[in-house]
Parts: structure tokens; C-alpha cells; sequence
């Protein structure tokens, strides 16, 4: 698993938070729905990024939900969502 940079970050804040705590403004961003379906956590951060490769961060993210195993433990899937904000280009 190649490793998430520093840089990259996966939060739980509201979009309207995130840019309060960076001095931006919410029209600064493009928001894009991220949405994992698999059986890692771990693959989840590179996924989102690998998705929306210019979002320069995850928010709203909710944690994985896990839908059990149906009797079949080789089975299991993890659900996990949230909002990459892509950067702007400035006119």
C-alpha cells in the first residue's frame, strides 16, 4: 500500500469549517462526492484520491460501515463516504 502524503488529509468537518480554518471561502471549491465500497479501511484515503486525484481534501467523511458478512466472513464489505473539495482556478 503506497502511503498517503502528508499534505492529504481524510477529516470529518463540515466543508464549511475546513474553510474557515484556512481563510477560504466555500465558492473556492468544487465539491465532488466520494464514496468507497470494498473490504479495506486502509485503501480508503488512497481511493479517495486516486478518484479525485486534485481534491485537496476529504471532508464530511463518514467513518466505514460495515454491512457483516452474511454468514460468509470472505464477504464482508465496507461502505465509507465524503466531499472532496477541489480547488478553483483563479480567474
Amino acid at each position: 500500500m503506497k502511503s498517503l502524503p502528508l499534505e492529504r488529509k481524510v477529516l470529518t468537518v463540515s466543508a464549511r469549517d475546513y474553510c474557515k480554518s484556512k481563510g477560504k471561502k466555500l465558492k473556492d471549491y468544487q465539491m465532488v462526492g466520494v464514496h468507497y465500497i470494498g473490504n479495506s479501511v486502509r485503501e480508503i484515503p488512497n481511493y479517495f484520491f486516486d478518484e479525485v486525484p486534485n481534491a485537496e481534501v476529504v471532508v464530511k467523511y463518514h467513518p466505514p460501515t460495515d454491512n457483516g458478512s452474511n454468514g460468509n466472513l470472505n464477504k464482508k464489505v465496507i461502505f465509507a463516504s465524503g466531499t472532496a473539495l477541489i480547488p478553483k482556478k483563479k480567474k
